[in-house]
């Protein structure tokens, strides 16, 4: 076992270094193309402020790029840089459109973005100079092969928690968490399998449950964080470089067929209260000739789906338009600026929302919770008739902004931003396999960045870790004490 984990360890470091380097490369020449974008925006539209604004933006992007060589801190650090403020003006230059084009207030959308970026630096400069929590230092566990042991207990509760979500027999918030198994036990298979073992038929199985899942529900972000852990892998293990004609056309026809699965699952909503089978109507659109074409065709636009209510048609038909595909998912500014464009200056912190928001998650003793913030939001700002539920969201920026004004965004922002960074070192050392700890902070960072509401936010950082790490530790308790003859070997050997 000693030669078994002398190996594993050689490929953590392997993969875990191939996703430093290439995501920290690709990085500055996407930011050289922002440079550029911003130029350009503002010798056109004159929103110097703005501008000036993402520039600034850029500039906290770059610096912590010159500080970091860990790739999922840089992302942690930057993600308000590239969801909030890239995604804008790449999103408005591919349709042939400036990165102003139909915003309410792009001042002061891109002003609250650069205090909630300005907090990710603050906490980056904490982190540098402030004490290091959970030193390398710390003797390693033997976690990385108890983990392997125990990984068929793990996918079992992982496959529990879909089947709970499908059946609706557990709170969806339980369920969530349990359905995390699921990415652990992903994590971990795909970072101890032998290289070139080719495919994996129960994980096959398992991301097909996934996405069953995932359509049943109607909900886009479990498929999304699938594909995530997967792409996430492939930059970690994929030994040759990634920049070939192959692997970019692949790409490209993989980010069409993820942009199609989002407009068909959009489209399916509307079916979801008739009791039509969403499986068959997703089934349908997906292996039409129309959706061939479109993700074949790079000149295609998207298909012809109606969907679910959204804002009134008053919002900017550049990011709110027909396009349901994955990009404007990724386009948090626009969603951002419903409300920081209308709402005003906020003078006064609203403390019932804020408790509203900690109520939310935690655990249900009889007291009524309200989990629809944004749409609440949205509602009174008029953008929807009351009583609809439905895209975009808002952003948790925005919900942040609401309660309390900049000061709200800032603030809290820094408090999460640290706390994931804490979660992060934590997990390092207690896995022992930074590989497997990216992959399972890219799955976080998808409710931070993706899926991002104030109360996802708080739930991601505060109670789900708490419940997950000890739900595992249980797992890897009972195993331990059910083999006493190995603790009493391994501790008489090398840690």
């Amino acid at each position: 076992m000693a030669t078994v984990l002398r190996d594993l360890a050689d490929k953590d470091r392997t993969y875990s270094d191939r996703f430093d380097r290439r995501l920290l490369s690709v990085a500055p020449w996407l930011m050289y193309v922002h440079a550029g974008l911003i130029l350009v925006n503002a010798a056109i539209d004159g929103q110097y402020p703005a501008n000036a604004y993402h520039a600034a933006m850029l500039l906290l992007a770059a610096l912590a790029f010159s500080v970091l060589n860990d790739g999922i801190l840089f992302i942690l650090f930057t993600h308000v840089y590239w969801m909030f403020s890239f995604m804008t003006y790449f999103y408005a230059s591919v349709h042939g459109n400036l990165a102003s084009f139909g915003l309410v207030d792009p001042a002061a959308a891109a002003f609250v973005a650069f205090c909630s970026q300005f907090a990710c630096t603050v906490a980056l400069l904490v982190v540098k100079l402030g004490p290091k929590p959970f030193s390398a230092s710390v003797r390693r566990t033997r976690w990385a092969e108890d983990l392997i042991k125990v990984q068929p207990v793990i996918l079992f509760i992982g496959i529990v928690g879909v089947l709970a979500k499908l059946a609706g027999a557990v709170p969806d918030v339980y369920a969530g968490v349990l359905t995390s198994f699921i990415y652990i036990w992903l994590a971990i298979r795909l970072v101890s399998r032998r290289s070139g073992s080719g495919l994996d038929v129960l994980m096959i199985v398992v991301g097909t449950l996934i996405v069953i899942s995932s359509i049943r529900s109607s909900l886009r972000t479990d498929v999304f964080a699938f594909v995530l852990l997967l792409a996430v892998f492939f930059l970690m293990a994929y030994p040759r470089t990634i920049f070939s004609f192959r692997n970019i056309v692949f790409a490209f026809l993989g980010f069409r067929l993820l942009s199609l699965f989002s407009a068909v699952l959009l489209y399916a909503r509307t079916f979801k209260e008739s009791g039509t089978s969403l499986i068959g109507v997703v089934s349908e659109k997906l292996f039409s000739v129309e959706a061939l074409l479109y993700i074949i065709n790079p000149l295609s636009t998207g298909l012809a789906l109606p969907t679910t209510a959204t804002v009134r048609s008053s919002i900017s038909p550049l990011f709110f338009g027909s396009d349901t595909g994955f990009l404007p998912r990724l386009t948090l500014l626009p969603q951002m600026d419903m409300v920081t464009g209308r709402i005003g200056e906020i003078k006064e912190t609203n403390w019932g929302e804020v408790l509203n928001v900690i109520n939310a998650i935690l655990p249900s003793f009889g007291q009524d919770k309200d989990l629809v913030l944004s749409d609440r939001i949205i509602w009174q700002l008029g953008l929807r008739d009351p009583g609809t539920v439905a895209r975009p969201m808002i952003t948790a920026e925005a919900e942040w902004f609401y309660m309390g004004g900049i000061w709200s965004v800032f603030l809290a922002k820094l408090l999460f931003v640290y706390l994931l960074f804490l979660l992060y070192r934590y997990l390092c050392t207690k896995f022992c396999l930074r590989s497997v700890v990216i992959i399972l902070m890219s799955q976080t960072l998808i409710y931070i960045v993706f899926t991002s509401t104030a109360i996802s936010v708080l739930a991601v950082t505060v109670r789900s870790p708490i419940i997950l790490i000890l739900l595992l530790s249980l797992v890897v308790l009972v195993w331990q004490l059910a083999h006493p003859q190995r603790r009493i070997i391994s501790s008489n050997g090398s840690d």
